[in-house]
């Protein structure tokens, strides 16, 4: 498919069920998001009470599973669930 990259990650689970990745992955994925990933920054004095609105009114797929209405939002959660798993 157009676009879409393989970066072949590996991921496990530490002693404390924490996700983790080698070093070369990650510096592989840093490399990735440097070059496919934007970030915009403003200041606004109650951040917090636009994090609702920004999730839901948003990207289309945020992220912030805790929030998001997004139909993906299940099959995301169970990825994630399922990573470094064997």
């Amino acid at each position: 498919m157009p676009g879409q990259h393989n970066l072949n990650l590996a991921f496990w689970r530490d002693t404390r069920n924490r996700v983790r990745m080698d070093r070369e992955h990650e510096a592989k994925l840093t490399a990735w998001i440097e070059r496919h990933a934007a970030l915009s920054v403003m200041q606004h004095d109650n951040s917090w009470s636009l994090e609702e609105k920004l999730i839901k009114r948003g990207p289309p797929l945020p992220l912030n599973l805790s929030m998001s209405g997004h139909p993906f939002k299940t099959t995301l959660s169970d990825l994630r669930r399922a990573l470094g798993r064997n």
